[in-house]
Formats: C-alpha cells, structure tokens, sequence
C-alpha cells in the first residue's frame, strides 16, 4: 500500500507557539486530504486540529492550504496530487485557533459592513426585461458557500487589513443586482473608498481559487462600474473628472479580468529541458514550462502573485525571484522568501501530436 508524508502546521494556543510537525500515512486510491488527516487524529495524535462537517463538498469547513494553494481537503484525492510530500496550512488572512483551524471573525465582520441582509424594494418597480437581465448578471455568483477560500487568497486582503474583501464584495455585487432589493445606493457607498471595491486590482486569486468556480473579481469590477454610472447621473465637474479617470481604470481592469484564454504552443516534448524552465509566451501572456518525468509537463506562470511583477527563473539557484519587491518562489511555484503568500500560478498543459500546448490566460 502508498504512503505519503503529512508536513502540518501547529499552533498550540495555550503556549502560543508554533511548530511543523510530520507523519506518516497509508493512503488507497480513492483517499481525500481529510481522511488522512481524521486518520492522524484517530490513531496518531488526538491533539491534531482542523475543522470540517459534511465531508461531502456542501459547507467548505474543511477549506485549507494544500502544497500552497486554497483547496477543499474532503475533495481533494491524494493521488490527485501527484506528491509524496503533502505540507498543510491553515487559511490565510484569518487568526489561528489551533493548527489547522482559523477564526472567521475577521471575514463575518466585514461580511456584515455591506449590509448583506435583504431590503425590499419600494416604489416603481423594475420592468421585467431589466429585472431579468440583473437577474442573469448576478446569477452565476449566487453559489457561495462562504468557505473563506477567497479571502484566503486575495493577496491585497494580505497587504490591507481594512480591505472588504471579495467575500463581502461578492455579496454586495449579488444584492446589488438582485432587482427587488431596495438597498443598492446604500451598499454602493460602503463599498466606493480605498479599503472597498477600489482596493481589488483585479488579481483574480479569489476566482482562481474559488471551488465553487465563481467570479467574485467579476462581481468587484461590476460594483465598479455601477458606482461610475451613478457619478456620471449626479454630475460635478469634480466628480465628472473623477468618473472620466475611474472608466478608464475600470475598462483596462476589466480587460484584464476578462482576456481570453488560449492554448499557446510550447515546442516538441523532447525539446523541452527536464532540469530547466523554458520561458514561452504570446500577446503578452507568459509562462514558464518544463518537462517532468517521461512526458509529463508543467507550466507556471510568470507573474509574481505579489504585485504581478515578472519573475526570473534563476536555473543556478533553482529558484524564481521577482525584481520588483524581492520575492523568492522554489522551483515548485511556492513562496519561500519575501511578500509574496500565494504560489504562483499553474496553467493547465496538454500534449498534441508530440507538441506540448499552455492553456495560457
């Protein structure tokens, strides 16, 4: 039978200290994350913490970080994972209460800012080709499980303590296009200011993550927009200006939230270096692509999950570094030094008639 190693991360609350600590565990074809994990609690170490409920992919409570990236452990197969080697980590963004088990007070707080309940509508009421086109809008936003996925890993949640966050965003941008809903004026001005919807630089790690496949970088860019509609209906020549700057920024972010992905080609498998990264790119979309054993490739992409500056692969060092604020990521993807918390990004590789293809975004 497989084994593989468990590298989790401690907190002991009582002692407030923290440590790594690892563990061997047998695993068979069909194994989740969690299992191995109420393994370890059941017969190794009762003290072992973390959460979860359903088990089945419905309340997201076991959300954590699994070699780096945001994951639901009770659907994430071991095989899957393709690593003898499993570090696990506890949500980011949030306060830990023991191990792998955070706080959601920090996410609830500001879930609460935006005014999430329903307020009906009064007055004229919306015409029914309107009201269906906000309906479809918002749609396929409406899923969320509230699993904390995507505050984990917006990396400006990191840099700005204050920042709503796209969980609450996410929630303001569905209420707001929700066409019996009465409180969107409301809403749009706890979200318009710097720690609001103006904060998102369209990073799109909470779409990237989210398991649920939303869009919560779409709904921010939404709210956007909505906010600079309502300025150009009540102008000022100050606020007229402001708006004039603000479309122009919402356009160019939108652009980037929403460019077209492609398959881009990589070269021939055997052209392609096993002990070395191959820069390839097109329309200025770019990734870092390298053979593994037999066939097998990966590719990672170039932007550093920072600021989105460029990262150099250093083949010496083995190692990618970012020139702009001294991040260092190994040659797996994941951070090791500097600002950068989140791993950078992998893009989906396919083989076509011998030639390696990046599904490039």
């Amino acid at each position: 039978m497989e084994t593989v190693t468990l590298r989790i991360a401690r907190h002991d609350p009582e002692t407030k200290t923290s440590s790594w600590a690892e563990y061997r565990v047998e695993v068979r074809e069909k194994t989740t994350v969690l299992d191995c994990l109420d393994r370890i609690q059941r017969t190794e170490d009762s003290s072992l913490g973390f959460r979860y409920a359903c088990r089945v992919g419905m309340c997201g409570s076991c959300a954590m970080v699994v070699n780096g990236r945001d994951r639901w452990t009770c659907r994430t197969l071991v095989r899957d994972l393709k690593a003898h080697r499993i570090t696990l980590e506890p949500l980011r963004n949030m306060p830990v209460i023991r191990d792998l088990a955070v706080d959601f007070k920090p996410l609830w707080q500001k879930y609460r800012q935006i005014q999430p309940a329903f307020e009906p509508a009064r007055g004229e009421r919306v015409m029914k080709a309107e009201a269906r086109r906000r309906r479809e809008r918002i749609e396929p936003n409406l899923q969320c499980i509230s699993c904390g996925i995507c505050y984990s890993a917006c990396g400006y949640v990191a840099s700005d303590p204050q920042y709503l966050g796209p969980h609450a965003l996410n929630r303001a941008f569905t209420s707001i296009g929700d066409p019996r809903d009465g409180a969107g004026n409301e809403r749009l001005d706890i979200v318009d200011n710097e720690h609001g919807c103006w904060k998102c630089h369209v990073q799109t790690n909470c779409t990237e993550m989210c398991p649920m496949e939303l869009s919560p970088s779409a709904g921010i860019q939404h709210l956007k927009l909505a906010i600079l509609r309502r300025r150009m209906l009540n102008p000022t020549r100050r606020k007229f200006a402001y708006s004039m700057v603000g479309a122009a920024v919402a356009a160019v972010s939108a652009y980037v939230a929403y460019q077209p992905k492609e398959w881009v080609a990589a070269g021939p498998v055997e052209a392609l270096p096993s002990d070395n990264f191959t820069l390839i790119g097109k329309d200025g979309k770019r990734a870092y692509v390298r053979r593994l054993a037999g066939s097998e490739v990966e590719a990672v992409s170039q932007r550093c999950t920072h600021q989105g500056c460029r990262v150099i692969w250093n083949g010496p060092a083995q190692e990618f570094q970012c020139p702009c604020h001294r991040g260092l990521f190994d040659s797996a993807g994941v951070p090791i030094a500097g600002p950068p918390v989140r791993p950078l990004e992998r893009y989906p590789t396919r083989i076509v008639s011998g030639v390696v293809e990046v599904f490039l975004s």
